[in-house]
Parts: C-alpha cells; sequence; structure tokens
C-alpha cells in the first residue's frame, strides 16, 4: 500500500496535532491503519491526536498500513512544539497610607506594591494613587499622584510611595493605586487594587496658631479660605495656607498693624509659574509677589506710623495648575518701633558738648518738620549733605564722606543673596563667595571697578528723612523706594544668619534672612 502521513506541523507548548493517515492500495485493499511512536504503538486508527504535554522539542510520528495480500507500507511526519509565549500581568498590592485620620488640605503618604505576577518581563510604566468615596479603586476615581515604575521580570515587585494631599472636604474615603498597562499584558481587569479606610476630619488650627501670632487678628476673603494645617511648615509644625481655588479665583488672608514697626514673615508657594502667585500687598498696593516652585524664603517689611492693612493673596489665571497650587504664610513677627518723648534740656545739653562741638561732618538728619519739641526738625543741627553726580559716569559722590556711589540701572534692579542657598543651607554665615551681594561689587566693572558692599552706617547714611518713597536725595537717579531692602556689609551680632539692610521707602534699618534677595548698592572711595 502507499502511505501518505501528512504534512510537518509546529504547535506550541500545551497544544495538540491532529494526525490523519491516508493508505491506498492498487491491486487490493488496505485492511489496517496505525500510528507509532519511536516505534511505539500510540493508536490503530487512521486520525490520531498528539497529547497536549508534549515537552518542548520534535517528534517523529509513523503510520504504517497494511494490505490484504499481508503486505505493510509506512511514512512518517515530524511534529515540533515550540515553546509558549510569555506575556507580563501586573496587579497592585499591599496599599498603605502613614497616617488614617487627617484634617482637610493636610498631605499624607500613599504607598503600594506592584508585583508582575505574569510569565514575561514587563516595560516600565505609571502607577497611579486615587481617593474614591467607596473601598473600590478604580482610574475614574479622583487622582491624588503619581509614581513611576521601572521593568519587572516575571515574579518581580516594587514598591513605592508618594506624598500627596488632597481637597476634599471633611468624611469618609478610600485610598489606593492603580498600575498603568503596558504592552502584551495578558489581563487588564486586575491593574488597581483594594482601598484603605481614611477619614477626613475639620481643620482645627487657627490661622493665628498656624502662623505663630496671637496678637493680631486674621480675615479671610476670596473664593476659599485661608486655614492652619500642619503638612507644610517652616515653624513650629503648622502653617498658614491659601483655600482650595479654581481658575480665575483667588484666596486672601488680611490683618492690620499699627506702625511704625517691622514686619517679617516666611513664605512659599507651589504654583504654576508665573501665571499663578502669591502676592504681599500693603494698603492694597502690591509689595512682593512669588510664583513657580518656591521654598521657604523669608520676607521683611517697614511699615509707617499708623494703621495699615497687610493683604496675602492666592491667585489663579485662567488655565492650567501646577504643583499643589497653593501658597504658605508662617512666622509672622511684628516688631513695634518703641517711640519716646525726649527730653528737651536732655537734648540741649547734648548740643553742646565736645561731641557735637567736634562732629563737623555729622549730616543732618533730612528732617524738617517740627513735630514735637526737641526733635530733628526742631534743632536741624549737622551739615547739610553735599552730592554731585557725573551722568556719564553714572556715580554720585558723597563730599562729606568722599564716599562715591554706584548709580546705574543696575541698582534699582540686581537683587543677591547675602550668601549662598548651598552656604546658609550648610550654616556658612560668614562665607560669601559665589554669587553674593559682595562678589557683585567686588567685580562691578563700573567706571573702572573699585567697588565693595557698605557698612550699615555708610548705607544708612544715605536715608534723607525729610523725604520719603524713596527717602533719599534725588541726586540719586536709581533707586528701589518700596518696601523692598538694600544689603549692607554688616551682619547681625545676635543672629549670625542675618545681616542688616536698609529700605528707602522711609530710610529704616532692619536685618533679614542672608539667603533673601536684597537690592545692592555698591560703594568705593573717593578718587
Amino acid at each position: 500500500p502507499v502511505v501518505n502521513a501528512g504534512a510537518d506541523q509546529t504547535i506550541i507548548e500545551g497544544e495538540s496535532a491532529s494526525l490523519q493517515c491516508v493508505a491506498n492500495d492498487v491491486d487490493g485493499s488496505v485492511t489496517s491503519t496505525e500510528w507509532l511512536k519511536d516505534g511505539v504503538l500510540v493508536s490503530s486508527q487512521d486520525r490520531y491526536t498528539t497529547p497536549s504535554t508534549l515537552a518542548v522539542g520534535s517528534y517523529v510520528y509513523s503510520c504504517k498500513a497494511t494490505d490484504d495480500d499481508g503486505a505493510t507500507g509506512a511514512d512518517s511526519v515530524v511534529v515540533t512544539v515550540s515553546a509558549a509565549p510569555t506575556y507580563p500581568d501586573l496587579i497592585v498590592q499591599s496599599p498603605s497610607v502613614n497616617d488614617t485620620t487627617l484634617t482637610e488640605g493636610q498631605s499624607f503618604t500613599a504607598s503600594a506594591i506592584v508585583k508582575n505576577q505574569g510569565a514575561g518581563s514587563s516595560a516600565s510604566t505609571t502607577l497611579r494613587y486615587y481617593i474614591s468615596t467607596n473601598s473600590i479603586i478604580s482610574t475614574s476615581d479622583t487622582q491624588l499622584g503619581t509614581d513611576a515604575v521601572s521593568v519587572l521580570s516575571s515574579n518581580g515587585t516594587s514598591s513605592e510611595n508618594e506624598t500627596v494631599s488632597t481637597s476634599l472636604t471633611s468624611g469618609s474615603y478610600w485610598v489606593g493605586a492603580c498600575v498603568d498597562s503596558v504592552s502584551g499584558e495578558s489581563s487588564t481587569s486586575n491593574n488597581c487594587s483594594t482601598g484603605v479606610a481614611i477619614t477626613i476630619g475639620v481643620q482645627t488650627i487657627t490661622i493665628a496658631e498656624a502662623i505663630d501670632n496671637n496678637t493680631l487678628l486674621f480675615s479671610t476673603s476670596g473664593s476659599n479660605d485661608w486655614y492652619g494645617q500642619s503638612s507644610i511648615y517652616y515653624h513650629d509644625n503648622d502653617a498658614t495656607q491659601s483655600g482650595n481655588i479654581s481658575d480665575n479665583e483667588s484666596s486672601s488672608m488680611q490683618t492690620t498693624v499699627t506702625g511704625p514697626g517691622i514686619m517679617s514673615f516666611f513664605w512659599k508657594v507651589s504654583s504654576e509659574a508665573n501665571y499663578d502667585k502669591l502676592n504681599f500687598s500693603l494698603d492694597g498696593n502690591q509689595q512682593a509677589e512669588i510664583s513657580g516652585n518656591i521654598d521657604w524664603i523669608e520676607k521683611s517689611v517697614t511699615i509707617p506710623s499708623g494703621e495699615h492693612t497687610l493683604t496675602w493673596e492666592y491667585e489663579k489665571d485662567s488655565s492650567v495648575s501646577s504643583g499643589t497650587d497653593a501658597g504658605w504664610v508662617d512666622n509672622l513677627v511684628f516688631k513695634p518701633e518703641v517711640q519716646q518723648a525726649i527730653n528737651p534740656a536732655i537734648i540741649n545739653y547734648l548740643l553742646s558738648s565736645e561731641i557735637f562741638k567736634t562732629s563737623s561732618s555729622l549730616k543732618k538728619t533730612g528732617q524738617t518738620i517740627i513735630y514735637y519739641q526737641g526733635d530733628d526738625g526742631y534743632y536741624e543741627k549737622g551739615v547739610t549733605s553735599h552730592y554731585t553726580r557725573d551722568d556719564a559716569k553714572e556715580v554720585v559722590t558723597d563730599h562729606l564722606t568722599n564716599l562715591e556711589w554706584a548709580d546705574d540701572a543696575s541698582v534699582a534692579s540686581v537683587r543677591k543673596q547675602w550668601v549662598t542657598q548651598a552656604n546658609y543651607d550648610a550654616g556658612n554665615y560668614f562665607d560669601t563667595s559665589g554669587d553674593t551681594a559682595t562678589t557683585y561689587c567686588a567685580t562691578l566693572a563700573l567706571d573702572g571697578g573699585g567697588w565693595r558692599l557698605p557698612t550699615i552706617e555708610e548705607l544708612v547714611g544715605l536715608s534723607d528723612y525729610g523725604r520719603h518713597t524713596p527717602a533719599i536725595d534725588p541726586v540719586f537717579v536709581n533707586v528701589d523706594g518700596s518696601l523692598s531692602t538694600y544689603w549692607s556689609s554688616t551682619s547681625n551680632a545676635s543672629y549670625s544668619s542675618t545681616a542688616w539692610l536698609v529700605s528707602f521707602y522711609s530710610g529704616t534699618q532692619s536685618y533679614g534672612s542672608k539667603d533673601y534677595n536684597g537690592y545692592v548698592r555698591c560703594v568705593r572711595a573717593g578718587q
């Protein structure tokens, strides 16, 4: 007989091959057909299905036919078993939070483990944290944050965590995570974890407590109120934070103080740079703003005499949100200026003493108005200031002190730190190397150079107390007359992390943190 066992076949591990033997006898008939594997009978039929348990490899199956004369014929077929392809299968296990009892707006850390339970490796992907009103977590819930997940081999795991916050109001919620599916994943219905129950309570930290000032009264306004919170702070474990707002909305906090005095505070913002901003205003006039991702920095403000309204406002433009989308204020300190009446008899005695007779270069303060008997305006003692300006060189000469002062446009625009941020963070409060006010003056090329940062005595000597905004002789063309301040080279002996500054809003001096960006007016000896 003539036998045909069929074409060779290739199957995947775990599959079966269907074999069929076709036999013909030209001078008679075929009486039997059988299949053999490696010479061993496996079937006495013309059709045979290989077992699905065959291991990876090649197998020869032979079909043998016998006719009515007892003659036999045979043909073979090769069955090749290939390894089954492998696929990744990602799941999220062990969701957790570091604190299950939160207050409104409080940040917390969410954690989860991503596991690849598939047989094949998974590509890198993203884990997304969600908060839900029920225990079933899905990608339709409110997203809190994301984590990058690296490539995972079969049975590989990756532990992830992220600090997140939510603007949801008080109530019961569940937090979990979902991992984005990867190419070839065998199942995507199991990519989300279960939920972890949390409780969000009403905020109980007052603004006065959070801002570290119980002597001032605070109010809030706008689309949502400022509030006290303990997740992000500079001092004493809490700070005020702007309310959660949407596009084209704002959140404001106000208080009033009675000057004169010096007010300082620390502020911080996390927002869309240049568009969503935290502003500070005095009596409705903006004094400063920060935008983008700005960590805690100190701001010092000279408060004039009388009652004044201070306002901090976080405002958003018409689109886009970045970062935490909020502003913070902390550690607000107001130091009133102590004013004491001076006995005119004492003033007369001092004016007749040797110090006034010999100090012929002692400048007049500039005050000409008499506010009470015995003040500067009453006596107008001292020598009248005498300045000239060389417009070509952009230099002002003080003919009483023989000092020359830089007066180019950069005096009203360039701002520098007293020490670099790296040195400040490391506690190197007297290392003025790097991009600092001291280095700026030392390298200033204006009119041949030779400049330095002035001492506090030299700098405050420019103040003209008969003027304000700016409180300086009008011969100086370039000056920032707002509440912003100019650096001196003099450190504060009480706090080594601070140095003395002068505000030409009213000519007063104050001290500020050495990582503050102050204005710079350089000085040199007369030429």
